[in-house]
């Protein structure tokens, strides 16, 4: 072969029969070889059965000899060479070949002579076509590929045959051959994934090499393995040329099951040393009952394994079950995949965006792809990129392939708006405000309708609002951190609750008391429980809260009683903007608001209220107060320095006066009446004389408290004036009340003759009723 000029063609290939034909092709040419020459040197070497599946391929009434008689006429009228002359491919010999050595690396032996010349064909030029009247070339390519399809699934049939527990394992060196040559890849040319599946061939080439590939949840880890199989397959990791990769999903292997199904799958591939088992969830076969683990087990199964085992891990499973083991780490390598830059995820997603087109038959616009990358990234925050923005373009395709059938929609486009919509839908936050078309809203004006008696907290509150719904706050921290101070009653935890109503996507406000956290252990309500201990793998409440409303509002209500211990978690959620539970999983609160309460300081507030203080003096003077608050049994600051210094705002609740008192009173009614009319079906008339006295009654009791009771005092005179009239009235005549369609309070007022104090006196009607007479219960209170 050395008069050849291109020998690697020939030495390169691997079926000796497909040789032995590229080598007579050389020895049979004159200066160069094309496609027909290759064909002529295939026919020569042909068998009979390959022969016979080309007599359908002849144009009548040629004959299989005719075609080769074709084939010697050929050899024998090629021009002579010189001796050591070269001979070259031409551009469609060399393209046939190269073909054939790809087909080849991904079928190993199966097809052989048979695929060679069905590459030969598909290369020939139309003027070559012509060289050969008693053959039809499109029909030969026709039949050869029903053949070679029949081999094939043949061949398929006894490769996936596989032992024990394998049997249920997904074949990715199967699925990557049958996607042929020309599949996509989206991590074809990116360097960054380029050197990570190099290190998954290195790390699992080597003696006794394991790897672990560590990623947090969406950073594709079942697509680089995937790749990684799909590369090794089609002969671009020549050290992986010989294996066959399997994917196990084990996540939802229960803790019971898990040490029988990692001892089985490690006996299954014991003897197998072509194998490498892609283990998605391998933390969950290493976990087992009451907070065990199965290292040791997992230790011992790999003693004398040929297979090579590949474990998928995220991070937080990693740090529990692997980092501290000197003897698990030295026989894994551990690999590390990232979440890609935005740049590389919108390549990488609109490779995928491909697939979603053909599956769902619409057109992806590319903006409406960056789109998915840049507004999964800002409000998504717990799920990694590629794989979140895919999952919003694939929730866009399905409304759109819904919309189409259910309504007729012939709309075959996804589009911005779409891909808006979507991520509205998996985040809670307004399709108007991912547009930034939003408009803001008068909060000032919509918290005073609350909160009354607070003006200048409602402002200050109202002006945080609307810097975190501007996007002005600062990144990387929670969207906002306020002190609610004031004595108890004053509105902390209603304005709280409204806060959440205009700002969370569930709309509930999440209340840690933290008065009930008084022990150091007390902190594992929060972050969860240690290792080893019932109730680990439930994780703590703060991360769940923020996974499943990352727009939540916390209400931390009285954090002054909380041991030091428990507010350390907080230490860090607000200044860094994530948390970490016990397990290690991580969740993020830059954009949750944290409200603190305390009614530490009640009387010094009160008494700087007298003396007309400001609140900004009150607020200062607040916090002197609150960093010498030491916790009971520890003695121990409760509230760190660095700990204060992250409060962002101390909102000041002064003591509540009389219009105050009145405009809470005049709210409860409209509630009450509000239900009677929903619930009840009836109307509640209240006269405003009640109204006026029961709020009068209410700040006197206040006044007399020194300003303890605060707006609770009028739920208690609700009860008392209204409530229970109104059910006393009920109890006596049912017949009456059940025909009515109206419940009348009648209210004289009387003064008491030991404080002066107007008592209401309240008698109870029902009008509207079918009966012409009226009847009236009186209520001397």
């Amino acid at each position: 072969m050395e008069n050849c000029k291109n020998p690697f063609l020939v030495e390169g290939v691997s079926d000796p029969i497909v040789r032995r034909t590229l080598r007579a092709a050389v020895d049979y040419a004159g200066g160069s070889i094309c496609p027909g020459d290759l064909l002529a040197a295939v026919l020569l070497q042909a068998d009979s059965e390959l022969q016979q599946l080309l007599a359908s391929s002849m144009v009548a009434p040629a004959r299989v000899e005719d075609l080769i008689a074709l084939a010697v006429d050929r050899v024998t009228d090629s021009p002579k060479r010189d001796l050591g002359a070269e001979v070259a491919f031409s551009p469609e010999a060399n393209q046939a070949c190269q073909t054939y050595r790809k087909w080849e690396s991904m079928r190993s032996d199966r097809g052989g002579l048979t695929s060679f010349l069905l590459c030969v064909l598909a290369h020939m030029t139309t003027q070559e076509q012509r060289e050969w009247p008693a053959f039809d070339v499109k029909e030969a390519i026709k039949s050869l590929e029903q053949s070679l399809a029949n081999v094939l699934s043949t061949h398929d049939t006894d490769a996936l045959s596989l032992p024990g527990e394998l049997a249920w394992a997904e074949d990715l060196t199967r699925q990557a051959r049958l996607a042929g040559l020309d599949h996509a890849s989206p991590f074809e040319g990116e360097p960054d994934y380029d050197l990570l599946v190099e290190e998954l061939s290195r790390a699992l080439h080597r003696t006794d090499g394991h790897a672990m590939l560590v990623g947090e949840r969406g950073v594709g880890q079942s697509a680089i393995v995937s790749e990684l199989a799909r590369r090794a397959t089609q002969g671009q990791l020549p050290v992986m040329k010989d294996k066959r990769f399997l994917w196990i999903d084990a996540r939802h292997t229960p803790p019971e099951q898990s040490g029988a199904r990692l001892e089985s799958l490690l006996a299954s591939a014991a003897d197998e040393p072509s194998l490498v088992l892609c283990v998605e969830g391998l933390g969950k076969l290493l976990r087992g009952e009451q907070g065990t683990h199965h290292r040791s087990l997992l230790l011992r199964g790999l003693v004398g394994i040929k297979a090579k085992l590949l474990g998928l891990l995220s991070p937080e499973e990693f740090e529990e079950l692997a980092a501290d083991d000197a003897e698990l780490r030295e026989r894994f390598t551990v690999i590390r995949a990232f979440e890609p830059e935005s740049e590389t995820a919108v390549r990488l997603v609109g490779c995928y965006g491909g697939g979603l087109e053909a599956t769902y038959a619409l057109k992806i616009e590319p903006e409406a792809i960056r789109e998915a990358v840049r507004l999964s990234r800002d409000y998504i925050l717990h799920q990694r990129l590629p794989g979140k923005a895919v999952k919003i373009l694939r929730e866009a395709c399905e409304q759109r392939a819904f919309e189409q059938i259910q309504y007729g929609e012939t709309n075959c486009v996804i589009a911005v708006d779409d891909v808006v919509e979507a991520v509205s839908q998996a985040s809670g936050v307004p399709a108007e405000t991912l547009r930034g078309v939003a408009e803001q809203g008068d909060y000032t004006e919509s918290l005073a309708e609350e909160i009354f008696g607070q003006s200048h907290a409602v402002r200050e509150i109202a002006d945080e609002l609307g810097l975190i719904k501007a996007g002005l706050t600062d990144p990387g921290k929670p969207a906002s951190v306020m002190l609610f101070v004031g004595q108890t009653g004053t509105g902390k935890t209603e304005m709280a609750k409204a806060l959440a109503r205009f700002y969370s996507r569930s709309k509930r406000l999440r209340t840690y008391t933290l008065g009930n956290f008084v022990e150091p252990h007390s902190v594992a309500s929060i972050i969860g429980v240690p290792p080893g201990y019932v109730g680990h793998e439930q994780g703590g409440r703060i991360v769940s809260d923020l996974m499943s409303d990352p727009y939540c509002v916390f209400l931390l209500d009285e954090a002054d009683k909380a041991h030091p211990d428990v507010l350390q978690p907080f230490l860090n959620l607000f200044d860094e903007g994530w948390v970490q539970d016990q397990r290690g999983v991580k969740a993020y609160g830059d954009k949750a608001i944290f409200i603190l309460t305390t009614n530490v300081g009640q009387r010094m507030l009160a008494d700087m209220a007298r003396q007309g203080k400001t609140p900004e003096e009150m607020a200062a003077r607040m916090k002197e107060s609150l960093a010498q608050i030491r916790h009971g049994k520890s003695n121990r600051p409760v509230f760190a320095p660095e700990f204060l210094a992250r409060i962002k705002r101390v909102i000041v609740f002064r003591p509540l006066d009389k219009e105050a008192m009145w405009g809470i009173t005049d709210k409860l009614i409209r509630k009450i009446q509000t239900r009677w009319r929903e619930n009840r079906r009836k109307e509640l008339i209240v006269p405003d004389v009640l109204v006026d006295s029961i709020a009068e009654m209410a700040h006197q009791q206040n006044e007399k408290a020194q300003g303890r009771e605060g707006g609770r005092i009028v739920r208690k005179l609700l009860a008392e004036y209204v409530e229970t009239p109104v059910q006393r009235a009920v109890s006596k005549m049912p017949e009456v009340y059940q025909n009515s369609e109206s419940v009348i309070l009648d209210a004289t007022i009387a003064k008491d003759s030991e404080d002066e104090t107007a008592v209401p006196q309240i008698a109870v009607r029902f009008g509207g009723t079918k009966e012409p007479v009226e009847k009236k219960v009186e209520h001397a209170l």
